[in-house]
Parts: C-alpha cells; sequence; structure tokens
C-alpha cells in the first residue's frame, strides 16, 4: 500500500490514523443512515425523502456559515474534536427525544444530521490529509483514505439486515 520510500514513519503513522478515522466515521453514518432511512420511509414514505431533501438544502447552507465562522476561530484540531463531540452529543439527544411523544420531526433531524455530519467530517479529513502531505503525496493517498470510508458504508448497509434480526425492528 504505502512504501518506506515514499512517506516517513510519521506520516505512515498519519496515514494509519486517517484511514481509521474515514473507516470509523463511514461506519459511524452508514448505521445512522439505515437507522434514519428506515424511520423515515417507515413512518412518511417516500414523500418524507422529498422533505428531507428541502430540509436539508435549507439547512446544511445556515449550518455551513457557522461552521466557516468557527473554522476561523479554532484549531483545526480543535475544530474536529468539537464537531465530533457535537455530532456525537446531537446524536444521542435525538435517541433520547425518540422516546418522547410526539416527536415526529426526529426522523427529519436524523437524516440532516447524517448528511451534515457526513460532508463535514470528510471536509475535515480533507483539511487534516493536506496539512500533513504535500500535493503530490495527497493526490496519491488520499483516495486510499477516502476508500476506508466507502468501505464502512458498504459494510454497514450489509451489517443492517443481521443487526436488526439481532436487535429487533420498529415491527
Amino acid at each position: 500500500m504505502i512504501g518506506a520510500s515514499t512517506i516517513g514513519t510519521g506520516e505512515r503513522r498519519a496515514f494509519a490514523l486517517l484511514v481509521t478515522q474515514a473507516f470509523s466515521v463511514g461506519l459511524a453514518f452508514g448505521l445512522l443512515y439505515n437507522i434514519a432511512y428506515t424511520l423515515l420511509v417507515y413512518e412518511y414514505g417516500s414523500a418524507g425523502l422529498r422533505l428531507v431533501y428541502v430540509l436539508v438544502g435549507v439547512v446544511v447552507p445556515v449550518v455551513t456559515i457557522g461552521f466557516n465562522a468557527l473554522e476561523e476561530r479554532l484549531t483545526l484540531s480543535r475544530l474536529s474534536l468539537v464537531t465530533m463531540a457535537g455530532l456525537a452529543a446531537a446524536i444521542f439527544l435525538l435517541y433520547l427525544l425518540s422516546f418522547v411523544p410526539n416527536a415526529f420531526w426526529i426522523p427529519f433531524a436524523l437524516m440532516a444530521l447524517n448528511t451534515m455530519g457526513s460532508l463535514y467530517c470528510m471536509m475535515l479529513r480533507g483539511a487534516q490529509a493536506s496539512e500533513i502531505y504535500d500535493a503530490r503525496t495527497l493526490k496519491q493517498y488520499y483516495p486510499r483514505i477516502t476508500g476506508g470510508e466507502i468501505l464502512a458504508v458498504v459494510i454497514a448497509g450489509v451489517a443492517a439486515a443481521p443487526l436488526a434480526e439481532a436487535l429487533g425492528s420498529l415491527e
């Protein structure tokens, strides 16, 4: 995969960490997508998807303005930490709120959160990689880093049915 002659030890460690991060994020958001999509379609059918597309189209640009403001004030490592912690807290909060009666908006929020979370995590990972590698090395290895996320999303999709059977489903 990476030869010792092409990048140094520190860069190899960074590569392994970036691939691990990409895989972990892909697995988490792949599983979240399966849950959110299932809840949405179960409750609202395909009409719910159209509403999600509009919601994401409105919410993502607004949140991105706030994200850009944070980006100017925080270091990349701090922004990454705040973003990951914020996403984890939001997912946990939505889980808790799903037990509240008449919380009809939870599937919509989960779908929007999934879209924003995967988008911002990918942007942050790209920024991290661009601080570590020069342009030539980045061009060579970034597709492999991103491949870790894509592989994890596929694994999450394959694992969804067995997990639903083991943990129970909506029915």
